[in-house]
């Protein structure tokens, strides 16, 4: 789960999630929907981040992301299911076509982060 090379998965999902919020900030005083795009890929690549941290590899599929949360949930009791589903929607109704409200984001971007700091509850940092 660690790298010679440089920092977990997990923090950087963590710090994804971080300069998620400050950008929101900067979105809520612009309006500009370019920032807010750039938030809803951090959420999701905070969530695919966590995902790979706890399942301990790369994944390249959406599909694989929800087959690790699925397996999460039967086998450790971690359940951050809602948290992929946003994600997936951050990612493409989000990033590629603006079709999320503000509102919108800032609300999976709690769901993500929950389930961000659950995974990393159960899936230490070495």
């Amino acid at each position: 789960m660690t790298t010679e090379a440089g920092p977990t998965k997990l923090k950087i999902a963590r710090r994804f999630l971080e300069e998620a919020r400050i950008e929101m900030a900067q979105y809520d005083k612009s309006h500009d929907e370019a920032v807010l795009r750039l938030v809803c890929e951090k959420v999701w690549g905070a969530i695919a981040q966590a995902l790979m941290h706890a399942a301990d590899k790369d994944v390249t599929h959406h599909t694989d992301y929800q087959q690790i949360a699925n397996d999460l949930k039967r086998s450790k009791k971690v359940d951050v299911i809602n948290a992929v589903i946003v994600g997936d929607r951050l990612h493409s109704a989000g990033f590629y076509h603006g079709r999320l409200s503000p509102g919108a984001v800032e609300d999976a971007m709690g769901i993500v982060g929950q389930a961000v700091e659950e995974i990393g509850s159960k899936f230490r940092d070495v």
